[in-house]
């Protein structure tokens, strides 16, 4: 049985959010199991009384390793009940959110069941309520693992994941989510998050519809230094940048398809 020595905390914080219909699997990461965004990335930021949407992408690992025993991975639950979340998001996700049944403590709640060797994702989204102040908003997220010890001993598993947050900024002070270049060219690019950054951060954008485009990064002397080809979901689309490989400056992100062409700088610590 291959094992993955790891608390079973680590484990769970490499869980990521998607959106809705999110595709899981859409984006991934070597190893067993992982979680995009990781906790450097984290979540990007929001504005009062704009639209907000974070997605997460996640594999359940199949087997693990608590000290020197062995466990199989039978199923995580993640709880809808998200604690900490600004006014005005919900919480939805693939495999589906599923009905509170009553009679029982441990499913007395909506959640999310992902498999043990599977893929997952959630999407946060909603618009965010003016009654938000301003400021870091911790998420707590409750997930139950449920495991076999030594593959037939059952464990439960009650965890409180921490390791998120939500920075919730004053009106206009985000990346605007333009819907005038969605109706003039069928796409628009949202920017980066965090921005200015060091190390990892995200790039958005919006596409009326699937398909694909062209996604490079410039220097200031105008050299390509990052290029990738993207099919696209319709909604949301999230690229996540390693940035360590870019001395620190300003870059120009440039997003085209066939016929058009969006850019949006970018700034590197």
């Amino acid at each position: 049985m291959k094992k993955i020595f790891l608390p079973i905390f680590l484990l769970i914080s490499s869980i990521s959010f998607a959106q809705a219909p999110c595709v899981p699997g859409t984006l991934t990461t070597t190893g067993n199991s992982y979680i995009l965004p990781d906790a450097i990335t984290n979540f990007k930021e929001a504005c009062v009384n704009e639209y907000y949407e974070q997605i997460v992408y996640m594999k359940v690992p199949k087997d693990t390793s608590l000290g020197f025993v062995s466990a199989t991975i039978d199923s995580f639950v993640i709880s809808k009940n998200v604690n900490g979340m600004p006014v005005g998001l919900t919480v939805e996700g693939v495999p589906g959110i599923l009905p509170a049944s009553p009679s029982d403590p441990k499913t007395n709640f909506e959640r999310m069941k992902i498999k043990g060797d599977s893929l997952a994702c959630l999407k946060i989204s909603g618009i965010i309520a003016t009654s938000n102040v301003p400021g870091n908003y911790n998420l707590i997220i409750p997930i139950r693992a449920y495991m076999k010890i030594g593959g037939f001993v059952p464990l439960d598993s009650a965890i409180n994941l921490s390791t998120y947050s939500i920075n919730v900024k004053p009106t206009g002070t985000c990346f605007p989510a333009s819907i005038s270049n969605l109706d003039k060219y069928s796409f628009d690019l949202i920017g980066n998050s965090p921005n200015p950054f060091t190390g990892n951060t995200t790039i958005s954008f919006q596409s009326a519809v699937n398909k694909n485009y062209d996604l490079k990064i410039m220097n200031a002397m105008g050299d390509v230094v990052y290029s990738e080809k993207i099919k696209s979901q319709t909604g949301m689309n999230y690229v996540n940048i390693n940035g360590s490989q870019f001395s620190s400056g300003m870059y120009m992100i440039i997003l085209s398809d066939d016929k058009n062409r969006l850019s949006h700088k970018m700034l590197v610590k």
